[in-house]
């Protein structure tokens, strides 16, 4: 629509939202959020959808919400996100771990940010 340069507004993406939800792309739902740069209403969303429909979201999904709360330096719950991808089975990558510097970085927590930066290196060197 943008390339068009057709506006959007509140009403599209809720209707995109539903498309996709009403299709079960949860992966594509959750990017329409992002897109609209809500985190908390990505996260509830996810969450309703997990919990009502037993769907399992994406490594992007996951990696966008964490993105987004660490952007906002909700570190605590970023770390609860990360948490629930790594249970589910995907790994931690280097932008994952840049989102997190950065976040305690503009939260002053400097100790953390360069134990995050260590950890990266550890684990890139052991692959």
């Amino acid at each position: 629509m943008a390339v068009a340069g057709v506006g959007t507004t509140a009403s599209t993406y809720e209707h995109l939202v539903k498309g996709y939800c009403n299709v079960g792309d949860v992966d594509s739902a959750v990017l329409v959020y992002k897109d609209m740069g809500r985190v908390q209403e990505a996260l509830e969303f996810v969450r309703c959808a997990v919990g009502k429909f037993d769907l399992i979201p994406m490594e992007k999904s996951y990696e966008a919400l964490t993105k987004g709360l660490c952007f906002e330096g909700r570190m605590e719950e970023a770390l609860k996100v990360q948490a629930e991808m790594v249970g589910k089975g995907f790994q931690q990558n280097s932008e994952m771990y840049g989102a997190f510097v950065d976040g305690y970085i503009k939260q002053g927590n400097e100790e953390m940010a360069e134990a995050l930066r260590k950890e990266m290196l550890q684990n890139q060197m052991q692959k």
